[in-house]
């Protein structure tokens, strides 16, 4: 076997070996919608505009994603404090 063949032989079994550690290491995508999800009281963990909220009612809402927010059960409303959630009532 040649120096340069051995060599990308070497290479290849390396980077097969630092993957699966290189991946343990790494947190899972569960436990930070666990944790996302334990710090939510009363309300409902929902991905807004591509992040992870916390809707309860009361907090502060933007129009822009009212369509997100009804998806989840909410709506927002304009109040003499700002823009805040409100539950909405569920159809059946």
């Amino acid at each position: 076997m040649s120096a340069g063949r051995k060599s990308a032989l070497l290479f290849a079994l390396s980077a097969a070996l630092a993957a699966p550690a290189a991946s343990a290491a790494a947190p899972a995508g569960g436990s930070e919608a666990r944790a996302s999800a334990a710090s939510c009281r009363n309300g409902v963990v929902a991905r807004i505009s591509g992040q992870r909220k916390c809707l309860k009612t009361g907090r502060s809402c933007s129009l822009r994603y009212q369509s997100q927010y009804k998806r989840n059960g909410y709506s927002c409303r304009r109040t003499s404090k700002g823009y805040r959630l409100r539950k909405t009532p569920q159809e059946f």
